[in-house]
């Protein structure tokens, strides 16, 4: 969505029935929640770093999620167009030698790059999060 930057809106809960286009209309809780985290990223002024948001009926998550990826935000920044480019290659090739030789850059760079935009740390924090998740919310099920 570059160079858009966009608001996250997350909601953990029940989703009664098939979900079915248009998702905008589709009601439950997790839709609910999502549009109410949506509301509450909007709130925020554009250098407030309240660019993703988690709702569910479980506060001290909502609050912890939040903090997090306020923290996770603010480390990440806004990459740069080389950073993005290396990792739009490193997702589409999965190893860094392949990605530089794709963007026709050594190995070096293209790490360098990774590091620079936290992309690592990214990672970490999406691993940890859905780890977090399936620790608070084990009636989830996997494909939701």
């Amino acid at each position: 969505m570059r160079p858009l930057r966009l608001r996250i809106g997350i909601g953990i809960g029940s989703i009664p029935g098939r979900l079915r286009p248009p998702v905008n209309q589709v009601s439950g809780e997790a839709f609910e929640f999502a549009r109410a985290a949506i509301e509450d990223a909007k709130e925020g002024r554009a250098h407030s770093g309240k660019s993703t948001r988690f709702r569910s009926s479980n506060e001290h998550f909502n609050m912890e999620a939040d903090l997090i990826y306020s923290l996770h935000d603010a480390l990440v920044g806004n990459p740069s167009e080389k950073q993005w480019e290396a990792i739009d290659a490193f997702l589409a090739k999965g190893r860094v030698d392949l990605a530089a030789r794709s963007l026709k850059l050594n190995s070096s760079t293209v790490s360098r790059n990774l590091s620079w935009s936290h992309y690592w740390e990214s990672q970490e924090t999406i691993e940890v999060m859905k780890s977090v998740i399936e620790s608070r919310f084990p009636e989830l099920h996997d494909s939701v």
